[in-house]
């Protein structure tokens, strides 16, 4: 058996979300919920006089939109977790010996790009922050009401105000990556691979990919861990296993590309895909390539499972 090489991986985001009962935090985003539109009532029925001192009412309500608003966002990623598993569980009791069929939801002639989903929650993401910073610019740049630590809480709030910019920023950026280039796909040849043998597939894309200095094809397996830093459980992505493949312009006929075959040796290290567990092992193969304008990036999930079962 190989040794596994341990490497975390910063930047990658993670399958497994928070290590918390999905039940609890069904309850915990119905709390929520509740406190937000409690409060909005409340406020909507002692609406204060017109005062400048006074945040203005129809920012207090935007603000108050962020319990609900955050609250329904947990409920349905848990009832999404929760119906997933019981689903999962029932076919279990069928095909036990079969992971690949309960493990996840698999189409066994391939798999779309997972990175696709990015933009929307890059967007999503900076939504929520401005709702929450709203009441913290207004007293920060308009309300006037702390004139002698102004400069001091502009700077911090700014801070934050720069970071929502650059979030925008980034699922922008996504967004005309996904315009350029449309979905990826990978393909697979045979379904599902087992450890030891090879893996072959085909990437394919909608659009062609034109001017290609470089390509990657990297394969590895990910573990991810649930570790306490700062006082939180956070879900830490590891890398255990990796193969590039690296191919250059003169590789691809026109310099244009629209599929492209790919094989590798998978390992005989135990490695397997488990996405059902959480927090969750997986193989993943990212696509990578410099062209010009806006580089083009994707990564797909792959059904990898010991064949002992």
């Amino acid at each position: 058996m190989p040794e596994l090489e341990i490497k975390r991986l910063v930047k990658h985001s993670p399958i497994s979300g928070s290590a918390n009962n999905k039940y609890k935090n069904v309850i915990f985003g119905s709390l929520f919920v509740i406190a937000g539109i409690i409060f909005i009532i409340i406020v909507s029925h002692n609406r204060p006089p017109g005062d400048q001192s006074e945040m203005p009412f129809p920012l207090v309500i935007s603000t108050l939109l962020f319990f609900p608003f955050f609250g329904i966002w947990i409920i349905i990623a848990s009832l999404k977790e929760i119906f997933r598993n019981k689903k999962m569980e029932n076919i279990q009791k069928f095909y036990p010996n079969e992971p690949w069929r309960w493990d996840y939801s698999w189409d066994s002639t391939g798999i779309n790009d997972r990175s696709v989903k990015s933009a929307e929650k890059a967007f999503g993401f900076g939504i929520f922050l401005t709702l929450f910073l709203m009441p913290f610019n207004w007293v920060a740049f308009i309300s006037g009401q702390i004139p002698e630590a102004r400069i001091t809480c502009g700077l911090i709030v700014g801070f934050f105000d720069l970071l929502v910019i650059m979030i925008f920023g980034y699922s922008i950026y996504l967004f005309s990556r996904k315009r350029k280039y449309g979905p990826g796909r990978l393909k697979f040849i045979s379904f599902p691979y087992f450890p030891g043998s090879e893996l072959n597939v085909t990437f394919q894309t909608e659009k062609k990919l034109s001017d290609i200095r470089q390509l990657k094809a990297t394969l590895r397996f990910i573990e991810e861990r649930y570790e306490m830093r700062g006082g939180n459980i956070e879900t830490i992505c590891y890398q255990l296993y990796a193969d590039t493949l690296t191919l250059t312009g003169q590789d691809f006929k026109y310099n244009n590309l629209l599929t492209l075959d790919l094989k590798f040796s998978l390992p005989q290290n135990g490695c397997e895909t488990k996405l059902k567990d959480r927090p969750a092992k997986y193989w993943e193969l990212e696509i990578m390539a410099d062209t010009h304008g806006i580089d083009y990036h994707a990564s797909f999930l792959l059904p990898i499972y010991s064949s002992s079962y």
